[in-house]
């Protein structure tokens, strides 16, 4: 003999299949955007030029940091 679901008990299975698609979809979408995120922000620092690469090499312009001293006169702290 077969054993029957009461009304309450069927609401209730129904309401975790629901709560269990949603939950679903909203870890498909977080990993869609994470994954979006992640490609954008990997083209967005391949397309960036570097300001040492902006500067011609050869001409009075140029700046070598590493051989400057940098002082700090009148600081707060």
């Amino acid at each position: 003999m077969a054993n029957k679901l009461s009304p309450h008990q069927i609401d209730k299975v129904k309401s975790h299949s629901r709560n269990i698609k949603i939950i679903s979809y909203l870890i498909y979408l977080s990993l869609v955007m994470i994954s979006i995120l992640i490609i954008t922000q990997y083209i967005k620092d391949r397309n960036t030029t570097n300001l040492v690469d902006m500067q011609n090499i050869e001409t009075e312009d140029y700046i070598n940091i590493s051989e400057k001293i940098i002082e700090i006169e009148n600081s707060i702290i």
